[in-house]
């Protein structure tokens, strides 16, 4: 698990090390990439590393909740979005980092993907309120729905290439939840 204070130098020292992460990703598998190589190209100690990480994985937990956060930025600051404007914004945002998702599917670690939609349920769950005839429990259902739909989307756009755009994504969904629907 990450622990960053609310606190301008650990702040910037998380983005050095989160940067310097992701240089070393573009050359080398997370599993061959040690801490210590990861705090000499970010110029940080071992000791800050490990005062805000407990592990590499914990940098890619804290890289997708930062992507999220941004999403739920955007999403606070428009007037009325839809569900179909959220997922779009959430799809454009994890397109961006394709060696994010690309490292987080080679090690097993969708999870974390996960996660950090649910984090963000408050923002999903304001939207789908507005859904007729959805109650607290139906809209928790879907927003559970909705957090997993996206990432193993996301997960499949990775491995066909990552071809086509969030719109097109996003219409492929639409089109599967439809089918699923004619089969039940």
């Amino acid at each position: 698990m990450y622990h960053i204070p609310e606190d301008r130098r650990a702040l910037a020292s998380a983005l050095r090390l989160s940067s310097s992460l992701e240089k070393t990703l573009q050359r080398k598998a997370l599993r061959q990439i040690t801490v210590t190589e990861i705090c000499r190209t970010a110029r940080t100690g071992r000791a800050t590393f490990y005062r805000l990480f407990d592990n590499l994985t914990d940098v890619l937990a804290w890289q997708c909740d930062r992507i999220m956060d941004e999403s739920a930025e955007e999403i606070s600051s428009e007037t009325g979005p839809t569900v179909r404007e959220i997922s779009v914004l959430i799809l454009k945002k994890w397109m961006c980092r394709p060696l994010l998702m690309k490292t987080l599917l080679e090690n097993g670690q969708i999870d974390i993907l996960h996660r950090a939609h649910v984090r963000n349920l408050p923002a999903l769950q304001a939207v789908l309120a507005d859904v007729p005839g959805a109650n607290g429990s139906a809209i928790l259902r879907l927003v559970g729905i909705v957090c997993r739909l996206l990432p193993a989307y996301l997960s499949v756009w990775h491995e066909r290439g990552e071809t086509g755009t969030a719109e097109d994504l996003y219409q492929e969904i639409r089109e599967d939840l439809s089918l699923v629907m004619r089969v039940l």
